[in-house]
Formats: structure tokens, sequence, C-alpha cells
């Protein structure tokens, strides 16, 4: 007997992620999702060698911005992943090494993903 293939279910699956509150799914890598990543790649490599951090987490914001799709709180509201980024930032609660982890774990669960 055949094995049975669901391409919704098995081929697609739904990687939600929780941002110190909000919760977001990571986008499927479509040509548009991938277009986009790469503008905001290219931005973010772009950045000088003196870059300060306040460039820096705004380039890696835009990137897992671009990586996440809100999920509508209980309200409807869905907060974009490089708000809650940078007001963590502001407010002390996070520093650019949690900014750098959270984004090289994305980016590893983004190439583990089908394209």
């Amino acid at each position: 007997m055949a094995k049975k293939l669901n391409a919704a279910t098995d081929l697609f699956e739904i990687v939600e992620v929780d941002l110190w509150g909000p919760t977001y799914t990571l986008r499927q890598p479509t040509r548009k999702i991938e277009r986009q990543m790469d503008e905001v790649l290219e931005q973010l490599e772009g950045l000088p060698a003196d870059a300060t951090d306040e460039q820096t987490l705004a380039a890696i914001a835009e990137v897992v911005n671009v990586l996440l799709e809100p999920v509508p709180d209980e309200t409807g509201k869905k907060t974009a992943a490089k708000t809650v980024l940078k007001n963590k930032y502001k407010d002390e609660s996070i520093g650019l090494g949690h900014v750098n982890q959270l984004f090289n774990g994305l980016m590893e669960m983004r190439s583990e993903r089908p394209s």
C-alpha cells in the first residue's frame, strides 16, 4: 500500500514563535517572501563595519519582520515583530546578543524548510 502524503499538513508545518508575549508564525518561503528576504538581507549585509548597535538592531528587526507573520491577539491586534524587538531593546529587556540569537535561530528554522 502506498503512503499517502497530505501537502497541507506534511509539507507546510506551522511553526509558532512567541516574542515575549505576541505570537507569530514562520512565513512560508513563497517567491514574494524570498524576494523580500533578499532585500532585507542585502541591507543587513551592507551595514558598515562601524554600524551602531541601533543600526544593526534595525536591520535585523527588518529581517525578523519578514520572517514572522503576526497572529492576531484576543482583540484582533497584530503587532509587527520589529516593533516588539525595538521596544524590548529600548526598555533594556533584551540586548543585541538576544536579537542575534533570535535571528540565528529563525534563519536556521528557515533553512530547514522546503523552498
